[in-house]
Parts: C-alpha cells; sequence; structure tokens
C-alpha cells in the first residue's frame, strides 16, 4: 500500500503543473470570448496528426522548454518551479 501511495504521489507531483497550464488556457480561453468547451470526438480517424498535437500542446512545450533551459544554465531556484 505504502508503494502505491508514492507511486500516486509522483505521479500528481510530476502532472500538476501541466493539469495547471491547461485549466489556466481554458480560463484566459473564456476570458477572450474564445469557444473552450469540449468537442467531440474524431471516431474516423486513427491517430493524431503530428501539427494539430503540437498546436495544442505547444504552450505545455515552450514552458517545459523553458523550465529546462533554465535548470540546464543554473538559474537559482528554477528547480522548485517544477
Amino acid at each position: 500500500m505504502l508503494k502505491g501511495v508514492l507511486l500516486e504521489t509522483l505521479t500528481a507531483v510530476i502532472t500538476a503543473p501541466v493539469i495547471m497550464l491547461t485549466q489556466t488556457l481554458a480560463i484566459v480561453d473564456i476570458l477572450r470570448g474564445r469557444q473552450s468547451g469540449w468537442l467531440p470526438q474524431r471516431r474516423e480517424v486513427e491517430g493524431l496528426d503530428f501539427a494539430e498535437v503540437t498546436r495544442f500542446y505547444g504552450p505545455h512545450l515552450a514552458l517545459g522548454a523553458g523550465l529546462m533551459a533554465a535548470i540546464a544554465t543554473g538559474i537559482d531556484g528554477t528547480i522548485w518551479s517544477l
């Protein structure tokens, strides 16, 4: 049971920043008057187009790349912002 708790905690720590960014972007979209609801599933396609995934997760990729660059260059305190 302890292993499960530790695994759950680690998973939550890793995914929390991604979930927070997604929720923040949804709120920004609402404030800008853009559609932010769920889109229906596209069952006729197999897989995802790389360009579509990159467009949707672009802010996530940019934030991750920026944080990793800051960590690699040794900017103090960056590791704690993860």
